[in-house]
C-alpha cells in the first residue's frame, strides 16, 4: 500500500504549487491574476484555517501583477519547471516574460502560458478588447498587457490547425 494521499488535518505540508486567484473583475469570464507558489502550508479544514508561506507567497504573486494572466514566484525552481515542461514537450506550458507589475513597473519572471487552450487568435483578441473597453481608461493596461502577452506566445500554428 502506498502513502496516502489525503491531507492530515493539522499536520505541515508541503505543496508542490500553491495558487492565488484574484478576480479583476468577477462579471467578466476572462480577467483573472493567479500566483503560483511553493512552500509549506498548515491546513485546519475544520477551522477553514489555512496559512503558510506557499500562501502567502502566491498570495502576493497573485497580487503583485497588473495584466490578466499569472506568474510563478521564485520558490518555484527551474529544476521544477524543467521537469513539469518535460511532459508536455510540444508547447511551453510557462514562459519567460516581462511580467507587468502594479504601479506600472515590469519585471523578468515566469508566466503560465494560458494562450495555448482559449479559442483563436481574433476571438481572443475581440473578447479582450471589448472587456477593455467595458472596463475603463482605469483597468486598460491590464488588457493591452493580455493581448500582448497572447500575442507574444500563442503558436500561430494552433491557428492554422483549427481551420
Amino acid at each position: 500500500m502506498g502513502p496516502s494521499t489525503e491531507l492530515a488535518a493539522g499536520a505541515p505540508h508541503d505543496l508542490h504549487l500553491v495558487i492565488g486567484a484574484g478576480l479583476s473583475n468577477p462579471i467578466a469570464p476572462l480577467p483573472l491574476r493567479i500566483g503560483l507558489a511553493k512552500g509549506e502550508v498548515q491546513i485546519e479544514p475544520a477551522l477553514g484555517l489555512y496559512i503558510g508561506r506557499g500562501i502567502v507567497h502566491a498570495y502576493e504573486t497573485e497580487q503583485s501583477q497588473d495584466w490578466i494572466g499569472g506568474s510563478l514566484h521564485d520558490s518555484v525552481t527551474p529544476e521544477e519547471l524543467a521537469r513539469v515542461q518535460s511532459k508536455h514537450t510540444l508547447i511551453p506550458l510557462v514562459v519567460r516574460h516581462l511580467i507587468p507589475r502594479r504601479g506600472g513597473s515590469a519585471s523578468e519572471g515566469y508566466a503560465l502560458n494560458w494562450s495555448i487552450n482559449i479559442g483563436d487568435r481574433s476571438f481572443v483578441q475581440s473578447t479582450l478588447n471589448e472587456l477593455k473597453m467595458a472596463a475603463g481608461t482605469l483597468h486598460a493596461r491590464k488588457y493591452d498587457e493580455a493581448i500582448k502577452f497572447y500575442d507574444t506566445h500563442r503558436p500561430a500554428a494552433m491557428d492554422r490547425s483549427r481551420n
